[in-house]
């Protein structure tokens, strides 16, 4: 009678559950939430990068009919800058992304003329929204391109690294080199 008393205390024992659903949210929460939060910054960037390569597209249409009149204040006036600014009205705002980080290339060829290529190309560094994924995301770029033939002789030039920074309204973008 004795052994069955203390296997019946034992079996009470372990028959209290108390406090096991927190101990399995605090195991699961952290894995929960990095996911939770890495969809939400995911979702950000990849918005972010379709409106930048929708914009370097528009962009680069925009230069190959030579259209670079622009709804925006320009800080040059010249045929080159204004196609900046173009293609910087037309990316617009990046979520996802450091908008201050934005660069921009356009590669025409010396002398082109109609039915040469144009090459309109954008970076720009990822950032994190929530902050969590901050250690995967931060300081890795996104960029794209888009290569179109010239339909008309374009009175603008290429726009690269080493050129003057153009301003449009609030934002300033430096060149890059166009791969």
């Amino acid at each position: 009678m004795r052994r069955w008393a203390s296997l019946e205390r034992w079996s009470a024992l372990r028959r209290n559950e108390d406090g096991q659903e927190l101990v399995e949210f605090l195991l699961v929460a952290p894995l929960f939430f990095l996911l939770l939060l890495g969809m939400v910054d995911f979702g950000l960037i990849f918005g972010g990068y379709v409106t930048m390569r929708g914009g370097v597209e528009a962009g680069a249409r925009m230069a190959s009919v030579d259209n670079y009149g622009t709804a925006t204040s320009c800080s040059a006036s010249d045929p080159t800058s204004e196609m900046v600014c173009t293609v910087i009205a037309r990316i617009g705002s990046l979520p996802g992304m450091t908008a201050s980080s934005l660069q921009i290339g356009i590669n025409v060829p010396a002398g082109a003329v109609a039915g040469d290529d144009v090459t309109v190309c954008a970076s720009a560094q990822l950032h994190s929204t929530t902050g969590l994924t901050a250690p995967f995301i931060d300081g890795r770029t996104a960029s794209t391109s888009s290569t179109i033939r010239l339909e008309q002789n374009p009175q603008f030039g290429s726009y690269g690294a080493g050129s003057t920074a153009v301003t449009s309204g609030t934002q300033t973008v430096t060149g890059m080199t166009c791969p």
